[in-house]
């Protein structure tokens, strides 16, 4: 009876695109965290700004 080879290969290209896919889609977070917290720290100042010139 012959054993049916394993393919290895197609296991390892799979890890691999799947962790490049869980990077980059953290990457996106952080990037669109950081626009949201600069945003945010931007419009806090604007607020202080405006509420001491009074």
């Amino acid at each position: 009876m012959l054993k049916p080879k394993k393919k290895t290969h197609n296991v390892k290209g799979s890890a691999l695109l799947s962790s490049v896919l869980v990077l980059m889609t953290t990457l996106l977070f952080i990037k669109m965290y950081q626009d949201i917290y600069h945003a945010n720290m931007e419009n806090n100042r604007l607020i202080i700004e405006c509420l001491t010139d009074d």
